[in-house]
């Protein structure tokens, strides 16, 4: 390119940055730079407006200094990772905004210097409550029609079935006492029909919680669902109940009885594990569950591995942890397997989470 032509070129660049500040002005996304050292560098107007900033107060100041202190702290403990090997990191975090609260998604990555040394973090922050409220509905309404398909597994269609066991051992009487040989055709059609019902019922116990509604059921309900896993015959499970009994609130209790499953339902498709542990501890602050098996883990490089199914697996458990303010984790013991642990805190609601 010639000398004529980069000039040319020049006040496209100059109107191409016009846009940028435009839309860095304009966005509804809130913006900011901090410095290496923390310092709150640059706000954009929807930065300043969601944190109440006036232009003199903070530029130039410690951001610990300028948001509430323990979304400062925050912020800082966030931007270690990100300068300490420059790859950009999305972390949500719960903000009071006036008398509500609201989710956001922020993205971290690393500003350069002019000799492209790291000096310091810009941040992208996308309120995303509405979104987090629409997944809480999906997962609710997802609950509660598994309730409703569970009924009506139990009071219809296991009771029409359980009807033609009957009709099935009586047919096999008359053919017995006329002494033909198709009783006993009649007397493995209703043995059939009675594995069938065993089979329907199992599956409607995993659909419709009965415990639940119950201060204490979560215990019950884990029982039940080792009970039910070791009835499958594919894997030992057992379930550490904690020492003393105390109250769940319902909603949280049935998030992480459906977590728990996922997680079993994740060991015995996906892990090769043939020993499952179920465990539900109650800390002075929080109530943490925790599911390990002993199986080889995932290794996403195998063939014929199951990453999309795990990885959405993973995912609801994910939505679900959220929906009740909690902490999900997915650990890789040193002794193989995968445990998934969910720690939800008692009496208030975490600030961030990465």
């Amino acid at each position: 390119m010639g000398v004529d032509d980069s000039k040319a070129l020049e006040p496209m660049r100059e109107r191409a940055k016009g846009f940028c500040c435009d839309i860095v002005r304009g966005t509804p996304d809130a913006i900011f730079i901090c410095s290496r050292g923390g310092e709150l560098l640059f706000a954009n107007p929807a930065f300043r407006m969601l944190i109440g900033l006036k232009e003199e107060e903070w530029i130039g100041r410690p951001v610990a200094e300028v948001v509430p202190a323990d979304i400062g702290k925050m912020m800082c403990q966030q931007n270690a990772p990100v300068l300490a090997d420059s790859k950009p990191r999305t972390f949500e975090f719960i903000l009071p905004v006036g008398k509500a609260t609201r989710t956001f998604l922020v993205t971290k990555g690393v500003q350069h210097d002019g000799e492209g040394q790291a000096c310091g973090v810009f941040g992208v922050m996308r309120d995303i409550s509405e979104r987090r409220i629409i997944e809480q509905q999906i997962i609710d309404t997802s609950d509660k029609e598994k309730q409703r398909v569970g009924r009506e597994l139990r009071e219809n269609f296991c009771q029409h079935l359980v009807g033609i066991t009957l009709l099935g051992n009586a047919l096999q009487e008359e053919l017995s006492r006329a002494g033909l040989e198709q009783a006993e055709y009649a007397r493995q059609i209703a043995q059939l029909v009675k594995e069938v019902v065993s089979e329907v019922r199992a599956l409607e116990k995993g659909l419709s919680v009965l415990h639940l509604d119950e201060g204490e059921g979560l215990v019950e309900a884990l029982e039940d669902l080792a009970e039910q896993t070791r009835a499958t015959g594919a894997i030992e499970c057992v379930f550490r109940p904690p020492p003393t009994r105390q109250t769940v609130e319902p909603k949280t209790a049935m998030y992480l009885y459906r977590i728990a499953q996922e997680a079993v339902r994740n060991a015995l498709q996906h892990s090769g594990a043939h020993r499952l542990q179920i465990s539900l501890t109650h800390k002075r602050d929080a109530v943490v569950l925790s599911v390990r098996d002993n199986g080889t883990g995932f290794v996403a490089d195998q063939p014929g591995t199951c990453e999309d199914a795990t990885q959405i697996g993973f995912s609801i458990m994910q939505h679900r942890s959220r929906a009740i303010g909690a902490k999900l984790e997915i650990n890789h013991p040193t002794r193989g397997g995968i445990e998934v642990i969910c720690t939800v805190p008692r009496y208030k609601t975490p600030r961030g989470r990465k």
